[in-house]
């Protein structure tokens, strides 16, 4: 637990020293940590560090953090909440780059997961889930569908009426998101007055951050769907 503790924090303290942690081969023996951990400290302590060996820009080099999606993949059917935050967290920070990072993440089948936990009861797990679901749909449409088909708009309906701004606010980003997509993915908003209407609400009474993600959200899909017909 020491040892996943001392590399985490090397790692989480600049790009260049978390390539130099994974290029020394810590990776291996710190996923064996999350595969089989001595205790749930012991799990929660390697987790947090595969987040740090995550984290920062430039990103590590994809072939180098590739072994630790499907390890990711398994720990988000843990029920430990900080287990799952720093789960969350490694994903949106492998998905936060070009369509090869997200093509990845998706390919690991972690969308139907990350869908459910949009409605955890701990904002700092709903925080970091949300920010790789919009991740996500800011790639191509294929990788828009595989949320649209995880069932995620439901609990992201939910989000937009949210205590804290800033989930409110990535919630509008995502719907904004999902509206740059096709016409078909546009469709799929368009026959959900509900989030239409939540979208709207935010527009009209939140934060002016939330206001100018709910704007974009309400253009892409006026625009995409042709207009002032649309409207």
């Amino acid at each position: 637990e020491q040892c996943a503790w001392c590399l985490s924090n090397i790692a989480g303290d600049c790009a260049e020293l978390r390539d130099f942690v994974i290029e020394a081969g810590a990776l291996q023996p710190l996923l064996q940590n999350v595969v089989q951990p001595a205790s749930i400290a012991v799990l929660r302590t390697a987790v947090w560090a595969l987040s740090n060996f995550c984290r920062g820009k430039p990103q590590p080099l994809l072939e180098t953090t590739l072994p630790a999606l499907p390890v990711l993949a398994r720990t988000l059917n843990q029920s430990d909440k900080d287990v799952l935050m720093h789960s969350c967290w490694a994903l949106s920070y492998l998905s936060d780059g070009d369509d090869n990072h997200i093509d990845a993440v998706v390919n690991n089948n972690v969308c139907p997961r990350l869908a459910q936990l949009l409605s955890h009861s701990s904002a700092q797990v709903i925080t970091p889930a949300l920010r790789t679901i919009r991740s996500i749909v800011s790639g191509s449409d294929i990788h828009i569908q595989a949320v649209l088909d995880s069932g995620a708009l439901t609990n992201i309906l939910s989000l937009l009426s949210h205590s804290k701004m800033s989930i409110r606010k990535e919630a509008c980003c995502t719907v904004s998101n999902v509206a740059a997509g096709s016409s078909d993915q546009i469709s799929v908003l368009v026959g959900f007055p509900q989030l239409l209407a939540g979208v709207v609400t935010q527009l009209k009474y939140g934060e002016y951050e939330v206001q100018r993600e709910a704007a974009w959200a309400v253009s892409n899909i006026i625009t995409g769907l042709g207009g002032k017909e649309a409207i």
